[in-house]
C-alpha cells in the first residue's frame, strides 16, 4: 500500500494509502528538512486544501478509529477501546491460542472477551464531534 519515491526532487519520500481518518486519501512521509517545500508545492495546486488536526480528529472519530494518547492509552485495554474486532472472531487462532502480551487479562479460555467495567463509545447527534478534553453534558 505504499511506495518509496522522489517527490518534488526530494529522495527518501514514501507515499501510502494507510491513513487513519476513514477517508480515501494519502499519507506522505518525507525528510523533515523538506516538509515546507513539499507542502508548498502541494498547496500550489488549487484543488488541494490544507486541513488541521480538527479535521483529522472529526474524520477518524466518525469512522470509530482510535488515536493513542487521545482515545486510549496504557490504561485502556483493546476490549475497553472496542478494538476486539482486530483480533478476529472468538474461534480465530489469535483468540483461541492467546500467546500475546496481556491475553490472559482480556480473553477467556474459550476465546471470548472477559467482561470490562468501562468501554469507549461513540456519541451520535452532535453537530460536530467532541474533541479532546471537551465536556459533554446531559441536557
Amino acid at each position: 500500500t505504499g511506495v518509496d519515491t522522489t517527490l518534488n526532487g526530494v529522495d527518501g519520500c514514501r507515499i501510502t494509502r494507510c491513513g487513519y481518518t476513514g477517508e480515501d486519501g494519502f499519507e506522505i512521509a518525507m525528510p523533515a528538512e523538506h516538509a515546507v517545500s513539499i507542502a508548498s508545492k502541494l498547496l500550489s495546486d488549487p484543488s488541494v486544501n490544507p486541513t488541521g488536526l480538527g479535521a483529522r480528529d472529526s474524520l477518524r472519530l466518525e469512522a470509530g478509529l482510535c488515536l493513542y494518547g487521545h482515545d486510549l492509552d496504557e490504561n485502556t485495554n483493546p476490549i475497553e477501546a472496542t478494538l476486539g474486532w482486530t483480533m478476529g472472531g472468538p474461534k480465530s487462532r489469535r483468540r483461541t491460542e492467546g500467546g500475546f502480551l496481556g491475553a490472559e487479562h482480556i480473553l477467556k479460555p474459550d476465546g471470548k472477551f472477559q467482561k470490562v467495567a468501562r468501554k469507549r463509545v461513540g456519541i451520535k447527534g452532535m453537530k460536530a464531534p467532541a474533541r479532546e478534553h471537551a465536556e459533554i453534558f446531559d441536557a
